[in-house]
């Protein structure tokens, strides 16, 4: 049985056995065999990436592409681009200089009449002629000084304080409103005497010698027949309230009561006369 179990084992044919020193010659070979092989893929390899470096360069923008030269054959490294001194083109151009029409033109001086101090608050000294006895009577004013203004704008307008008389003001209220008082001019040119009603200059009385006339040259002296041909048909003949048959109130009749004009006569002769605020020139006595 045993040689029945073997026979076949030993029916195989066996190779035959091989010195030692050809098996190390076959090594070493191949051994050769394989160092150039691979010699030869990587001088492929770097034909290969030399080529396709070169293709790059001469195809694409050669200023941003090419590789920096590798400094082998000189030894001495390359200069790097932090080193290379800035492009003329990086300096700046002459015309980024501003142009003298850039340059701004010099602002024209303030004119006078924009300062407030002229044209709304001047002071005294800042009027030239002020209020003097040149100055005619018209409805709603005298000289610089119109009818309605407070005190303190009429002594701007005149130049001059208007100065009350001394003595406590008539009706005056414990506030100190709603008093009345005659006020005149502080250099007593012109002969005339504001009626001051609550700090308002509401009419003007012209008396005695005064030589103030008004706008139609009628003043103390003139007749009634010069009254009525410098103010004809607006002329209004109403009787003196405390006078005889011979005295009247002479009335000039305006456009509207907001101004009034009124000429007292005695004997047919002019003697005072009084022009302002209609309530205050209606006022008979005054502040009385």
């Amino acid at each position: 049985m045993a040689d029945d179990l073997f026979s076949s084992f030993d029916r195989q044919p066996v190779p035959p056995l091989v010195a030692a020193s050809t098996v190390r010659a076959r090594g070493d070979q191949r051994r050769r065999r394989g160092r150039v092989a691979l010699a030869g893929t990587g001088a492929v390899v770097v034909v290969l990436a030399v080529g396709a470096g070169y293709a790059v360069v001469g195809g694409g923008e050669r200023d941003s592409l090419e590789p920096a030269p590798v400094a082998i054959a000189s030894g001495r490294p390359t200069p790097s681009a932090a080193s290379t001194p800035p492009s003329p083109a990086a300096s700046p151009s002459p015309a980024a200089s501003p142009s003298p029409a850039a340059s701004p033109s010099p602002a024209a001086p303030a004119s006078p009449a924009a300062s407030p101090s002229q044209t709304t608050k001047p002071s005294p000294s800042a009027q030239a002629d002020g209020l003097d006895a040149d100055d005619y009577v018209a409805l709603e004013n005298i000289g610089p000084v119109q009818f309605g203004m407070t005190v303190e704008q009429a002594e701007r307008a005149a130049g001059q304080r208007i100065l009350e008389p001394p003595g406590p003001r008539d009706f005056e209220n414990a506030d100190g409103s709603g008093y009345c008082a005659f006020s005149t001019p502080e250099t007593g040119s012109p002969d005339v005497a504001f009626m001051i009603l609550s700090d308002v200059v509401s009419r003007v009385d012209v008396t005695g010698g005064s030589a103030v006339r008004t706008r139609s040259g009628i003043g103390i002296g003139a007749t009634t027949a010069e009254v009525q041909a410098a103010y004809g048909d607006r002329l209004v003949i109403e009787p003196h309230p405390y006078g005889s048959s011979d005295d009247h109130y002479l009335r000039y009749v305006a456009a509207d009561d907001t101004y009034s004009l009124i000429f007292e006569t005695r004997d047919g002769v002019v003697e005072s006369f009084r022009a302002g605020l209609f309530g205050a020139v209606a006022a008979i006595e005054g502040c009385a």
